[in-house]
């Protein structure tokens, strides 16, 4: 497979094989016609020699240079073609029946009564119109005497969507002859994107592009494919994600078109001509995969899913409640009977003899904690007393959750990653509930 770099390497030798070869016929041709000036006695016909040298000279530039872009140049219809001069941009020209460029390179209707066509829906004002080059047989010729002029030469990659397959192709050429001026398909894979509410959606979508205005395009930003198909397809995700599974058409025409609408009120079709030259006239669906079968099917699994999580996520919370303020209690029992952790796990283990020596101290602790509700600020953790517990832990929880280094969401002058920077951890609400649930506030742990 040739690849653009042998391409572009393929280009360059056909305009250096085609130069010397053109110029090799008109050195022999200018030769011979100068010997046969002097040599041959042509009497009134002495001029013949020159007619026949021009006549080679014109010949070499249509068929031999005209080609690859020597001198003179050839554009098929629909096309533009960018110019250069010193590697820099210097002018562009247009094939396209019935229109023509203005000074600013947009694309507009040749005659002015018939206005400058879409530019004027968006308030875009194009500028003067600019007249064709003239022509020889569809040959123009670079402006002299600036002979040193030459076409613009890029490797192009681009996405192509077939309406026929509704497949996107995916394409890389070498633009030397023109940018294409007239609808293009663009195009873009969405694939398993997930809707507000839960459900997949994959297509292949079509941006049917024209491309008004061919150096805005290549010269106005960086990548102009790129962003363009960027703008797009973000903007397409953001609606995936922000609709409802059932906003989101079953039909594929009705689904571009919902599409279209919402580029519209974003302003997005609108930005990109602007900006980057390009006007979406329209958007194509292809492979759009949701038939109601497996919307269905999805429903069934993502409804026990989201039961077994939600299982999960009580079994849990219950869990964490009650570690939690076993934790608290423990720690605040553990401060005023000055046990050590071992001593407390020692006496546990006789729990008659327990229940008599610190029964009343355990029981005044676990009270305590049960009827603190203070929380630290935007923590969202609270400790209900009903039924001997239950919901989220308050700020003595709090404080245990702290003593094992986890994390906490980020409050106003609250460090995020309290096992790392003490110091900053506590604000004055927090120490309050803190000293009034019992627990120590260590001077470390001091704003």
């Amino acid at each position: 497979m040739v690849t653009v770099e042998q391409k572009i390497e393929k280009i360059k030798k056909e305009r250096k094989e085609a130069r010397t070869r053109g110029l090799k016929y008109v050195i022999v041709t200018a030769l011979i016609a100068l010997i046969a000036q002097f040599v041959i006695p042509w009497g009134w016909f002495f001029f013949v020699p020159t007619v026949l040298f021009v006549i080679v000279f014109l010949c070499v530039i249509y068929w031999i240079w005209s080609p690859v872009a020597l001198i003179g140049y050839k554009i098929r219809e629909t096309y533009c073609y960018l110019i250069m001069e010193g590697g820099a941009y210097k002018r562009a020209d247009l094939q396209l029946t019935g229109f023509t460029l203005t000074e600013k390179g947009w694309v507009v209707p040749k005659n002015e009564e018939d206005g400058i066509g879409i530019l004027s829906k968006f308030g875009i004002d194009p500028g003067e119109r600019i007249k064709k080059p003239h022509s020889w047989f569809g040959l123009r010729f670079f402006n002299f005497p600036y002979i040193f002029e030459e076409p613009y030469v890029e490797t192009f990659k681009v996405d192509k969507y077939d309406p026929s397959t509704e497949e996107i192709v995916s394409r890389e050429n070498v633009i030397y002859d023109g940018f294409f001026v007239v609808p293009y398909n663009y195009g873009q894979e969405i694939k398993d994107i997930y809707t507000k509410n839960g459900y997949p959606i994959s297509f292949n979508m079509g941006l049917l592009g024209e491309l008004l205005n061919v150096p805005l395009a290549k010269f106005g930003t960086n990548n102009w494919y790129d962003a363009f198909i960027k703008e797009f397809r973000g903007a397409v995700f953001e609606i995936i994600d922000s609709s409802e599974d059932k906003e989101l058409r079953d039909d594929a025409k009705e689904l571009a078109a919902f599409f279209y609408q919402k580029f519209e009120e974003r302003g997005l079709i609108k930005k990109c001509l602007i900006e980057y030259g390009i006007y979406i006239k329209a958007i194509q669906i292809g492979k759009l995969v949701r038939p109601k079968d497996i919307v269905d099917a999805a429903d069934e699994e993502r409804t026990e899913e989201l039961l077994r999580k939600a299982a999960n996520v009580k079994a849990s919370a219950d869990s964490d409640v009650l570690v939690a303020k076993a934790s608290a209690i423990d720690l605040l029992f553990l401060k005023r009977s000055g046990l050590t952790n071992e001593e407390y796990q020692q006496a546990l283990r006789e729990p008659k003899i327990f229940k008599k020596k610190y029964g009343f101290l355990r029981n005044l602790c676990q009270k305590e904690i049960l009827d603190t509700s203070a929380i630290a600020k935007g923590t969202g953790i609270r400790f209900s007393s009903e039924n001997g517990g239950g919901g989220i832990v308050d700020a003595a929880a709090l404080y245990s959750g702290l003593s094992n280094k986890t994390l906490i969401p980020k409050t106003d002058g609250v460090d995020e990653n309290v096992g790392e920077k003490k110091g900053k951890i506590f604000d004055s609400k927090t120490r309050e509930s803190l000293k009034k649930a019992g627990l120590p506030v260590h001077l470390e742990d001091e704003v």
